[in-house]
């Protein structure tokens, strides 16, 4: 037996089957024409019992198929994806570099400072200098945030590196006397000085800077005493030593002229400081004072043979005494104190003249012989 629909073998007693699931519709083998036949009736039976909808099915059949061949809409959104992954990755470089540049950081920094939030300008500049690491004006106006914020010794550090990298850089200079005049740091001004060899830099140490002592009359060898005076331009004191001692330490405050009134060599040394406490550079010298004895008095007149009273005048240099003596021996300051002409005694005679000096220094004595024999 077979089945009607497809023709598959049928077991016996089967109600459906077994190939096409279909209720068995039994046929004889011997009649297969009529079996033909029958299949297509059964055949038209199934497709009345679908109806309509065949066609539908048919068309989300061809609508499924369309819908798997998806791949190159697929690739094409891929591609979009990348390329916009790429864009995003790229601006987020650009930006990193932006951000990390040298430029960036001044430029955040700036703004921060118009902010007056200098803490965080003070990031900005040290990463700017971490870029940088040379730079000049980045390090100074970081300076001049530290001492927006009073962090003085912040400020000092950076602008003593600028006079490292650039040792003729007057803002760095100029920033450094300010900030150390305004802590009345007067010492740190002098050790700036030293340090400075330019001729521009110097001047700007001019308010600062101590001139040095004159002396008057200059250093050398005198004959007589001599009054020594010291003098300085501006408002300054001056110290000063005879005796070879530094000045700064054991010198006497110099307050008008004072005399050189011994023999032998002076060595005297002197500096001056001024109103903010700084001193300048010294000034010395050697003054050697050798006092000369006088030359011999003058007599007038010399000699001579008289019959007739004279008298003599004896001359010497000013401030010295003169003494005398007539029975030729030598004068000295116990002997007679010329004060005005002597006259000649009877006979022959030796006049002897010795002169004294302020100083005590004694003339050679001078001899003269007169000669007085009156007449009758």
């Amino acid at each position: 037996m077979k089945c009607a629909r497809c023709g598959a073998e049928l077991k016996v007693g089967s109600i459906y089957c077994a190939n096409c699931g279909k209720e068995a519709q039994i046929v004889s083998d011997s009649s297969l024409l009529e079996d033909e036949l029958l299949r297509q009736l059964l055949q038209e039976e199934d497709g009345k019992k679908e109806g309509p909808g065949k066609p539908e099915r048919e068309r989300q059949t061809k609508k499924t198929k369309k819908k798997k061949n998806h791949t190159p809409l697929i690739i094409s959104l891929v591609c979009v994806a990348v390329v916009l992954v790429g864009a995003a990755v790229l601006a987020v470089v650009i930006r990193n570099n932006r951000n990390n540049s040298y430029e960036y950081q001044v430029a955040q920094a700036e703004s921060c400072v118009e902010k007056r939030d200098y803490a965080k300008a003070m990031n900005y500049y040290r990463r700017a200098l971490e870029l940088k690491e040379g730079d000049i004006p980045a390090r100074f106006a970081m300076a001049e945030t530290a001492v927006a914020m009073e962090d003085t010794n912040t400020a000092i550090r950076l602008l003593e590196e600028i006079l490292t990298l650039d040792s003729a850089n007057e803002e760095a200079c100029r920033k450094l006397i300010e900030i150390y005049a305004a802590d009345k740091d007067y010492e740190s001004i002098a050790e700036l000085q030293e340090t400075v060899e330019d001729e521009k830099l110097l001047k700007l140490f001019a308010d600062y800077i101590t001139p040095v002592p004159e002396f008057s009359p200059e250093p050398g060898t005198y004959t007589d005493l001599i009054t020594v005076e010291l003098t300085v331009s501006g408002d300054c004191e001056i110290y000063y030593t005879t005796d070879g001692g530094d000045p700064t330490e054991s010198g006497t405050l110099y307050e008008e002229p004072f005399v050189l009134e011994e023999q032998g060599e002076l060595e005297l040394r002197a500096v001056a400081r001024n109103q903010y406490g700084i001193y300048g550079d010294e000034a010395e010298g050697s003054y050697v004072v050798e006092f000369e004895k006088p030359k011999r008095a003058k007599a007038t007149p010399d000699r001579g043979t008289f019959t007739e009273p004279v008298t003599i005048e004896l001359e010497g240099p000013e401030g010295c005494r003169i003494y005398y003596t007539w029975d030729g021996t030598t004068p000295t300051t116990d002997s007679a104190l010329y004060t005005a002409p002597i006259p000649v005694p009877e006979g022959n005679n030796i006049l002897s003249v010795l002169l004294v000096d302020k100083h005590g220094m004694y003339s050679d004595v001078l001899k003269c012989n007169y000669q007085y024999y009156p007449q009758e």
